[in-house]
């Protein structure tokens, strides 16, 4: 199964918006797309999110990376499809089955070990 990455998306404050068209290049981009401006007029607050990939870090398997992004797991690990490639530890905080088993779907393709750990209310899932 092969994942897109998106390359911008805006939260906004009455849901999500996404466009895989545009390409976020860093915090100080004009982001001034007509979505954009529609939500400054309505008073909503607009933020940039960038990809793993997008900060090219040097990862390696000795590189830990934790993710616990209140259900935004998924798009968190398909963004960083180049990132993974380097094989860093993952430690990934969890909520729901979907999610938890749309991240292991994920590390399996990636060739992570995972070990799965619970806590009530959350799950935490370790690639290695």
């Amino acid at each position: 199964m092969q994942h897109s990455t998106p390359m911008l998306s805006e939260q906004r404050e009455h849901g999500n918006v996404s466009d895989d068209t545009n390409q976020f290049s860093g915090w100080n981009s004009t982001l001034e797309r007509p979505i954009i401006q529609e939500a400054k007029l309505k008073g909503e607050v607009v933020i940039p999110i960038r990809t793993l990939d997008s900060f090219n870090l040097q990862l390696d398997r000795k590189s830990v990376v934790k993710i616990d992004t209140e259900g935004n797991e998924v798009n968190v690990l398909e963004g960083a499809t180049n990132s993974l490639k380097a094989h860093p530890q993952l430690v990934i905080e969890t909520h729901s089955e979907p999610n938890i088993q749309a991240c292991k779907n994920i590390m399996v393709e990636n060739k992570y070990e995972i070990e799965e750990i619970w806590i009530p209310g959350q799950t935490y899932l370790i690639g290695r």
